[in-house]
């Protein structure tokens, strides 16, 4: 009986150990829980558990390990590993097979964190969101989260604050340069009105000949966008060396004199054929010998870039337009100045439709042509000639309105025998109660645009060597209404000369007026001058009694 007892314990044993051993050889992941499966109020507690269970060291870490590798045996049968990069950070990925790819790119990254400086910040965060968007098979299988670890924590104690400050520095440097690019885009924006191409006619206006230019164009916007009323302008959109031949110089020729710059900006339409140059250079030298035999001062602007590879004229090329300025540059005589914008401004002009430049681009042209020009005309005053000048003050002896427009022509005297002298015109600003520099010229004749307002004139040297400049006093202040009438101008003055033809003048007035005085009180007796007058007395009786005859 004990026996039979003991052989059906014996059976029943065995048939619990051969139920429990087949139970541990059932796969386990069936049974785990992620926590997207879970409440929303119990998923923060399983994502604390894991990560609390991947920093715990010792004999939790080998159980881990052991539950582990027994789901890798069971899920891979069932699951290939991917070799998809992941896209984004998953604390708790769904799926339960080893990405080896992931799992290697991840290392990788962690070994690639190298010594711990300010700048790793990058490479920490980088790593930590590989090693996250692990699942927990692949993330058993990183062998160097320890290092990541470590990392992180140096990086915090020592490198955390130096790097936001840092980040901060650049963020607001980036606001700074981004602020400033957009205030340059906007100010380009602002300048951006080509319609001056759109215009054919000719511009020709200003009375100034001490600055005449001659151009395409490029200069018509030039003449459109600078505040240089007084210059003499000729140009037009599209012109070439015909039409300088037959217009652009004919039209100004004649107000070209002693002191004039004629400044001469044309090719860019012509560029495209190189063997336009030969021309160009053969005329403008013709025309310069006898400019300059009147006194005046020839110039030659290099062709400016465009600024894009494609153009409305699509043979102009930067290439052509080098070439162009290097043949001129060599062709054109000694009576010629070749000024070089094309170097000097290249990269700094701005085309919107990569011909015509904006506002800023023609400013930036015509102050380094005037730059250029004052420089090659300067001549040294000497202390006699500064003192003269600083103790000079400028009249304003006429202010005559044009009908057609707002401008007003300005006569003005300045010191005479003393070279490179001009006049500066200043209007008052009612508005800052100052007085603004509206121009200068070395004209006695200057055109400003006024509707009405005060002015004020003073001469002044361009440029001395080795000085400031020298300026003499104001005039006084000359009130133009809007009709046009001032008040304030001053006599010129005569001169010795005129002195004396005055003086003279005065003194036949007091003799006469003092002869008939004494005759008609008889203080004085007859003398021959009675015959004079009787005679002159008669024949305006005469002449009074004709004209009443024929009435």
């Amino acid at each position: 009986m004990k026996r039979k007892n003991a052989i059906k314990l014996g059976c029943a044993l065995l048939a619990c150990a051969l139920f429990f051993g087949n139970a541990m050889t059932l796969p386990m992941t069936a049974n785990v829980v992620h926590a997207g499966e879970l409440p929303e109020d119990q998923q923060q507690g399983v994502g604390q558990q894991q990560g609390e269970g991947q920093q715990q060291g010792g004999e939790s870490d080998q159980a881990s390990e052991t539950q582990q590798q027994s789901q890798e045996q069971t899920s891979t049968e069932t699951q290939p590993a991917t070799t998809e990069t992941p896209t984004e950070v998953v604390e708790n990925p769904v799926g339960d097979g080893v990405d080896e790819v992931a799992v290697a790119n991840t290392i990788a990254a962690i070994d690639a964190i190298g010594e711990i400086t300010v700048d790793s910040k990058a490479s920490i965060q980088n790593a930590r969101n590989l090693y996250n968007s692990l699942n927990d098979a692949s993330k058993a299988q990183v062998t160097n989260i320890d290092t990541l670890i470590a990392s992180e924590n140096h990086f915090a104690a020592f490198f955390a604050e130096e790097a936001a400050a840092k980040e901060a520095e650049a963020e607001a440097q980036a606001a700074a340069e981004q602020a400033a690019l957009e205030q340059v885009v906007s100010a380009e924006n602002d300048n951006t009105d080509i319609s001056y191409a759109k215009e054919g006619n000719v511009t020709l206006k200003g009375t100034d000949a001490s600055y005449i230019f001659i151009g395409d164009s490029r200069t018509v916007g030039m003449a459109q966008y600078v505040n240089t009323n007084q210059h003499i302008w000729s140009a037009k959109v599209g012109a070439g060396l015909s039409w300088m031949k037959s217009d652009g110089v004919p039209a100004v020729e004649g107000k070209i004199e002693s002191g004039s710059n004629v400044v001469i900006l044309m090719g860019v339409n012509d560029c495209g054929n190189t063997s336009n140059e030969k021309k160009y250079a053969t005329y403008i030298n013709e025309k310069a010998k006898a400019w300059v035999a009147k006194g005046a001062n020839v110039y030659y602007v290099s062709v400016n870039p465009i600024t894009r590879d494609s153009v409305s004229n699509g043979s102009i090329t930067n290439a052509k337009i080098e070439t162009w300025n290097a043949n001129m540059q060599a062709d054109l005589s000694s009576d010629v100045t070749y000024i070089d914008t094309y170097n000097k401004l290249k990269g700094e002009l701005v085309a919107t439709d990569g011909l015509h430049y904006t506002k800023r681009g023609c400013q930036l042209i015509y102050n380094a042509i005037l730059e250029f020009v004052e420089a090659d005309t300067v001549e040294e005053v000497n202390e006699t000639d500064e003192e003269t000048i600083v103790a000079y003050q400028t009249k304003i002896t006429s202010a005559v309105r044009n009908k057609d427009d707002n401008t007003v022509t300005l006569k003005v005297t300045k010191p005479t025998g003393i070279t490179n002298v001009g006049c500066q015109v200043a209007l008052y600003n009612t508005e800052t109660s100052t007085w603004d520099i509206v121009t200068e010229s070395k004209m006695d004749s200057i055109t400003i645009e006024v509707p009405e307002g005060k002015v004020r004139v003073r001469a002044r040297v361009y440029k001395k060597y080795d000085t400031e400049t020298a300026e003499g006093k104001w005039s006084k202040t000359v009130t133009i209404n809007a009709k046009g009438s001032a008040t304030g101008v001053e006599k010129e003055d005569s001169g010795i000369v005129g002195k004396v033809i005055l003086g003279v003048i005065g003194a036949i007035v007091i003799f006469f007026g003092g002869y008939f005085f004494l005759r008609k009180k008889n203080i004085l007796g007859p003398t021959p001058l009675d015959n004079v007058f009787n005679f002159v007395a008669e024949l305006l009786e005469k002449i009074s009694k004709k004209k009443n005859r024929k009435k």
